[in-house]
């Protein structure tokens, strides 16, 4: 059970709301790549893709078999939450936690992507992510999304966008707490003034890509500072809107005609997103069902790894003459075992020896390190 006081304020740390868009939201880029793409990629059909086309995908003309929507949620999820916590932690502190929260996760997942791509190849299976770059080295230090260059993990460019977000938040930490619009106007500018300087510099343009998604997390942050009555409802709602529409402009610019391509138009899904993550923070929802918190606290790893794994899976079952749809759950099944393993093994003890390295550096605590390291081992 997670609770949110009257106020707003989280009981145990956990808000209601987000649990659930965090429960949902990487459902919905599990399947659009479990979906959508795997039997694209492998030229199949499937009835269950059908169906999630005719009732789900065309009368809301989503884009991407709604795994588009699915980010959107993310980077409105994170826009809230991360300012939640910077407005609570030192820039040392912020700093570190972040750096414990996403990195052992990102460097396993790459791990798997290696030891996955080799053992398919041996078992003679198509490469588990199709034709990507094999450049490691680029793609840990995120340096392929800066040049614009294919990685090794394609999913990592939200990760991306989520780091420079990050960065912006954690340089402005002083500014935020003593004038939060200020600091979001001075991250806003950022793109937009990106957006100015690439039409004569155009090595910019592949950095763009990236932060051009940085307006619309500060949706999610000017309805964080309302939510926590940080700010005044008129300034919140203005600045947010500001947002949005410097993300549609830079996107605009970027890709020309997406946002209203015919069937599938974009702005839609921006809509969809916005309007659920909306509709939920002012719901007043106090509890999340089990299921939903279960895939709300794996969805780091469930984002990283289910493609890779999943379709891994997926080969394997195809190969054995299961059909695709007998497949797919056993897939889908497999991949949130792991992830769950990941999420116990990997994701909390790293965020736990992150708060003691906090501790100890940033506050003067001594905390025994040795005990900490057991406790992972165990």
């Amino acid at each position: 059970m997670i609770l949110v006081g009257g106020t707003g304020a989280p009981l145990n740390d956990r808000i209601a709301f987000i649990h659930v868009l965090r429960g949902v939201a990487p459902l919905m880029v599990l399947w659009a790549h479990l979906g959508g793409w795997w039997l694209a990629a492998n030229h199949r059909t499937s009835r269950l893709q059908d169906l999630w086309i005719n009732i789900v995908d065309k009368p809301f003309h989503l884009y991407q078999d709604g795994g588009h929507l699915g980010v959107l949620i993310f980077f409105l999820v994170s826009g809230f939450v991360i300012t939640h916590v910077s407005l609570r932690e030192t820039k040392t502190e912020f700093a570190i936690k972040r750096a414990f929260r996403l990195l052992p996760p990102l460097w396993l997942a790459f791990a798997a992507v290696a030891v996955l791509s080799a053992v398919a190849a041996r078992l003679g299976l198509p490469p588990i992510l199709g034709p990507l770059s094999d450049d490691y080295i680029s793609s840990l230090t995120l340096w392929n999304w800066i040049v614009g260059k294919p990685g090794v993990l394609s999913v990592v460019w939200t990760l991306w966008i989520e780091i420079m977000f990050y960065t912006l938040t954690g340089l402005l930490i002083g500014v935020s707490r003593s004038r939060p619009v200020l600091a979001t106007w001075l991250m806003i500018a950022i793109p937009l003034l990106g957006n100015m300087g690439m039409q004569e510099f155009p090595f910019l343009v592949p950095l763009m890509f990236g932060l051009m998604y940085i307006p619309f997390l500060l949706v999610g942050r000017s309805v964080y500072l309302a939510w926590s009555g940080r700010v005044a409802v008129g300034p919140a709602v203005c600045v947010g809107i500001s947002s949005y529409a410097v993300f549609a402009l830079v996107y605009n610019n970027l890709l020309p005609g997406y946002l209203f391509q015919q069937g599938n138009e974009v702005i839609i899904s921006h809509a969809i997103a916005l309007i659920a993550f909306l509709s939920l923070c002012f719901s007043g929802i106090q509890r999340v069902p089990r299921a939903v918190a279960f895939c709300a606290d794996i969805s780091y790893s469930l984002y990283l790894f289910h493609a890779p794994l999943g379709s891994f899976f997926i080969y394997i079952l195809v190969a054995a003459r299961l059909p695709y749809e007998g497949a797919l759950p056993i897939a889908v099944a497999g991949v949130m075992a792991v992830c769950w393993g990941i999420y116990v093994f990997i994701e909390r003890p790293s965020q736990r020896l992150g708060r003691t390295v906090t501790l100890s550096l940033v506050r003067g605590t001594t905390v025994p390190i040795p005990g900490v390291a057991r406790e992972i081992a165990g």
